[in-house]
């Protein structure tokens, strides 16, 4: 088996794939409107691993979700003190996986939506013509912001507040959630999945377990 391959539960194997194809049809969403979040965590549930990051709970096999779950997004949302310490910037991908957007219609990469109280207080740098910034952590109203200028396929990234409140308020359809083999340091605790999502997709690969869970039924996908 190549390295940074993934399993399911099926015992397919997916090889890595510049383009991921396989993975991006896995997680692919028929809906015309969705919030995914996408949340790592450590086996204890934090959200943090030693170093006060999430970034040290990644390694290569959970990267390879995270870029699928992007390249499917119309814009990526993050808190703007998750944006903060873990040092986001413009959402970036490979050659391969921008030909696969925008052979599917979509733009060349996802827009960035930042949520915080201080505008001031948000990484240097940014495209504004890809950046969103609110001051507001109404989220209907940010969603309803968002789907109004075109962006269908939200991908929440957190933090875990910011996903509690995703959660909380009814706007979550479907849920990927890695837990980490790396340890955890002291931190906020990443939500649990909603009780009335199904688990539909379980990939484990470099001992991570990566689960999809949807409020739809698998055959929906």
């Amino acid at each position: 088996m190549e390295p940074n391959s993934l399993v399911t539960e099926d015992g397919e194997i997916i090889a890595p794939d510049p383009a991921e194809r396989r993975l991006r049809e896995l997680y692919r969403r028929s809906a015309t409107k969705a919030m995914r979040v996408s949340m790592i965590r450590a086996a204890d549930g934090s959200a943090v691993g030693r170093d006060g990051t999430a970034r040290t709970l990644n390694g290569p096999e959970d990267l390879r979700i995270l870029r699928t779950n992007r390249s499917l997004a119309d814009v990526v949302i993050v808190g703007a003190q998750t944006a903060r310490v873990d040092a986001y910037g413009d959402i970036r991908l490979g050659p391969s996986l921008v030909a696969e957007r925008e052979a599917c219609g979509q733009s060349r990469l996802p827009d960035l939506a930042i949520i915080t109280r201080d505008p001031q207080r948000v990484p240097q740098g940014l495209d504004p013509e890809r950046t969103w910034i609110f001051t507001t952590v109404d989220l209907p109203e940010i969603v309803d912001t968002l789907w109004e200028a075109g962006h269908r396929h939200l991908l929440c990234e957190g933090g875990p507040a910011i996903a509690r409140l995703a959660i909380a308020s009814g706007l979550v359809d479907d849920y990927c959630l890695t837990t980490s083999p790396y340890p955890s340091g002291p931190g906020p605790m990443v939500p649990d999945v909603p009780a009335q999502m199904q688990r539909t997709r379980h990939l484990e690969g470099g001992g991570f377990v990566m689960e999809r869970w949807s409020a739809a039924p698998a055959a929906a996908d």
